[in-house]
């Protein structure tokens, strides 16, 4: 009995999809595929009048956005920055760097991750790729930080 709660302990973090690289543990739930963001917004104008704006970002003819949560925590105080920058996707046999303009993902209420040093403790938010629409045949994509996998991740149509 004993011997199966410590396996479960530690299979648990594998399961919940925690990752501990360079003293950090880092944390990613699924990926979400989005087609496009389409967002219509009241605003007040400078004159006091009520004006509705339209938003709207779209991927390459083709293409779907992956929005993917993530966190990090340190584990062990004063030990190296994170560096967020190195994060990246394998997909379908292509290596995808993250959208470098993803502040708009704060137009629809969702909290871009970082592409600076990580030097809080903790830091979450979400990594956005552009990346071909998945097929019925699409293999799963890879998370990577460097050459490090950090997890592997299922895309489905």
């Amino acid at each position: 009995m004993k011997k199966i709660i410590i396996l479960l302990l530690f299979l648990c973090p594998h399961f919940l999809g925690a990752v501990t690289l360079d003293h950090w543990e880092i944390k990613i739930d699924e990926p979400v595929l989005v087609p496009q963001f389409i967002k219509d917004e009241e605003v007040e104008t400078y004159t006091g009048e009520m004006a509705t704006v339209h938003l709207e970002h779209q991927p390459a003819e083709g293409n779907v956005f992956l929005l993917l949560p993530i966190s990090v925590q340190r584990k062990v105080k004063n030990q190296s920055s994170f560096q967020a920058q190195h994060i990246r996707l394998s997909y379908q046999g292509q290596v995808y760097e993250r959208v470098q303009n993803d502040a708009f993902l704060i137009d629809y209420d969702i909290l871009p991750f970082t592409h600076l040093l990580v030097n809080l403790e903790k830091q979450k938010g979400t990594l956005l790729f552009e990346i071909p629409k998945p097929t019925k045949t699409s293999q799963p994509a890879v998370l990577l930080f460097k050459t490090t996998v950090l997890k592997q991740l299922s895309i489905t149509k």
